[in-house]
């Protein structure tokens, strides 16, 4: 009971800097019970986004990407003895810093035009796993 209880509320948790930090769904995690794909919230911006098979992956790249930019700095922050937040990202995307980022043309093209740029972006590998690695090197989550 007790931890269910804790999985459904938020938890603040204060570290040995002393500054407070607010953890969701997981304390010192970044991981989420599930994928954003299927998060309701998450799943209309990229849907939103995507005009066809090739930008759906496009959009879930630069997703990604944003994803791990944002995971190192609230870690940058943690280090620096600065406010910052841990915690599954789904449904806390700035999904307008992620369209923007996303390069304009891309909107306006088709599947056959959009395939050498998505082929890009996988050959790219946007990941979480260095911004994540970074956070445990800084102390920020536990070690595995």
């Amino acid at each position: 009971m007790r931890k269910v209880l804790m999985s459904a509320v938020a938890v603040v948790v204060t570290v040995a800097s002393g500054h407070t930090a607010v953890a969701q769904e997981r304390s010192g995690s970044w991981a989420c019970e599930r994928m954003a794909a299927v998060v309701p919230s998450d799943k209309a911006h990229i849907d939103k986004l995507s005009h066809n098979r090739e930008m759906n992956v496009i959009v879930k790249a630069y997703m990604t990407k944003w994803d791990s930019e944002h995971i190192r700095s609230q870690c940058e922050a943690f280090a620096k003895g600065q406010p910052y937040t841990i915690g599954c990202l789904n449904g806390r995307r700035d999904w307008a810093a992620i369209e923007t980022s996303i390069p304009r043309e891309y909107f306006q093209m088709d599947r056959a035009a959009l395939r050498p740029f998505m082929q890009k972006v996988r050959d790219q590998g946007y990941s979480v796993s260095k911004s994540v690695e970074y956070c445990r090197q800084v102390g920020a989550i536990p070690i595995r």
